[in-house]
């Protein structure tokens, strides 16, 4: 860490406190401001309303992928129990 010379003290925390502080804002920058803020949250809620639907879309196609896999593991199985059992064996 780096001191400074005359105070001994940290440099980063000198400057800290010496800088001055930031001009006060005025009242049409403190509306713009509050005009971005608000216009960003829209974007921000649309685009978590586009990311839920998503999500829906896509949990809804998983769900309709293990069904159809289920269904081919059941076929597979019943497949399986004829072949191998002579008695089910058709003609």
């Amino acid at each position: 860490m780096r001191y400074d010379i005359k105070t001994h003290t940290p440099l980063f925390r000198h400057c800290l406190l010496t800088s001055p502080p930031p001009p006060p804002l005025s009242n049409n920058e403190i509306a713009t401001l509050q005009k971005n803020l608000e216009q960003c949250a829209v974007e921000t809620l649309g685009a978590q309303n586009n990311v839920d639907s998503s999500i829906r879309n896509m949990s809804d196609k998983v769900l309709q992928l293990g069904q159809i896999l289920a269904s081919i593991e059941v076929r597979t199985r019943l497949t399986n129990k004829v072949t191998n059992n002579p008695e089910l064996t058709p003609c």
